[in-house]
């Protein structure tokens, strides 16, 4: 449910960023901006935010912004004294408000946040809600506030830039202590972009001559091969070692014309690409390296399959790449205090099985592991506590199993 529901939200992104480009004599009620937003603070140096929570809750998002345009910059160098407007941000507190100014302004709603553009960039806005989890929420706003920062210097950016830049960096990570965003390399596509390789499956990737010179028309029709590939040609291009092939987005950046038109800035990037490098092959490179990457799943079932086989240093360093690519996922942190267990060192597994705890692993079945880790090392009295808590958080499937080892204690002398 997890996956289909990241997926929903991914599309519901994708959608928006590619479909709200607003024509010029769209009608708007620029006279009732946001009548229900009570709460603008002082312009930040590159924005103007407006929320309709409190004002502290509007500076926050303010600051956030500002933060992830110095992230953006840093890889697109734009010269900032062109910016010839600030740019717009309005975030509602719920998503009934946020449905309620879409309906007005575009006669639509959406599942997720918006990049409404117009031909004239003090109309254009981005627009959000509160949510509750605050991940999906910068995930949202960092891959939206992307394109709105792209199109505000070239708005006829090719697609698969835009698209595939923010979704590459829509996963990083925000500390809001130093106002700063951490480049978290997203990976949530490689599964689907995988699946799209092999030879066996239904769909095939969008050849990468046609790639380059998409249309919003063409990639709407196809928009679940389009945006995972995107991403993929993206997260390549930066991250494979061939320095032919990593100037190319880098050239790219710095050659985009903005009196140019999308078909023409497309074309035109196609044809400097061609020549430095041959596209057939490039494809073929391309494909090959996504096919190479292991997944989280990929490394999960190699860390398996070496634990099951008593290989543990392998193991161990198999879950360790897979916290490297999901280091939320209490899955690894888990199976990693089983092979601190079974190399007799308890402290570490203990210490593994707590941060299994924190990310969501079942608590009845990590107390239990906890459990006989404590009794293992001779911590008695730890385990006692541990096997009474799994008892009271899984009783069906762990009073018996935890009585046992407690009856066992009562009959050892740990007091001495």
């Amino acid at each position: 449910m997890a996956v289909k529901r990241f997926l929903a939200v991914i599309l519901g992104i994708t959608i928006a960023s590619l479909l709200f480009a607003a024509p010029d004599d769209m009608e708007t009620e620029d006279t009732e901006e946001i009548e229900a937003v009570e709460s603008a603070p002082p312009e930040t140096t590159y924005y103007r935010v407006t929320t309709d929570v409190d004002e502290e809750y509007t500076r926050k998002i303010a600051n956030k912004m500002e933060a992830a345009l110095k992230f953006y910059n840093q890889i697109f160098h734009f010269d900032l004294n062109k910016l010839t407007t600030k740019l717009k941000v309005t975030i509602y507190k719920d998503k009934n408000s946020f449905d309620a100014y879409l309906k007005r302004i575009i006669n639509q709603t959406r599942e997720d946040f918006v990049y409404i553009h117009y031909s004239d960039l003090v109309k254009c806005e981005l627009v959000g809600y509160k949510k509750k989890d605050e991940a999906d929420f910068n995930a949202s706003l960092l891959h939206q506030g992307m394109i709105q920062f792209v199109k505000a210097f070239v708005p006829a950016t090719p697609l698969w830039i835009t698209e595939g830049m923010a979704a590459y960096l829509e996963t990083s990570a925000y500390d809001e202590e130093t106002n700063t965003f951490t480049l978290v390399k997203n990976m949530n596509w490689l599964d689907t972009l995988k699946n799209i390789m092999k030879e066996d499956g239904e769909k095939t990737i969008i050849p990468i001559a046609d790639l380059l010179t998409i249309e919003k028309e063409t990639a709407l029709s196809s928009l679940d091969i389009f945006y995972p590939e995107a991403w993929g040609f993206v997260y390549f291009l930066l991250n494979v070692n061939n320095k032919n092939y990593n100037r190319i987005i880098w050239d790219a950046l710095n050659r985009i014309d903005p009196k140019l038109t999308l078909d023409e800035n497309s074309r035109y990037l196609k044809d400097m690409i061609s020549e430095w490098v041959d596209i057939t092959e490039l494809e073929t490179n391309f494909r090959k390296y996504i096919l190479s990457i292991k997944t989280y799943y990929d490394l999960v079932l190699e860390g398996i399959a070496y634990y099951t086989n008593k290989e543990f240093p392998e193991a161990e360093q198999e879950f360790l790449k897979a916290l490297d690519l999901k280091p939320n996922d209490y899955f690894a942190y888990y199976y990693i205090g089983l092979i601190k267990y079974s190399e007799s060192k308890y402290l570490e597994a203990e210490e593994y099985y707590s941060q299994a705890l924190e990310k969501g692993a079942e608590k009845g079945l990590t107390y239990y592991a906890m459990g006989i880790n404590a009794y293992a090392d001779n911590r008695y009295e730890n385990a006692v506590e541990y096997l009474k808590q799994a008892k009271k958080e899984d009783a069906e499937n762990y009073m018996d199993k935890a009585d046992e080892i407690l009856a066992r204690i009562e009959t050892e002398d740990y007091g001495e």
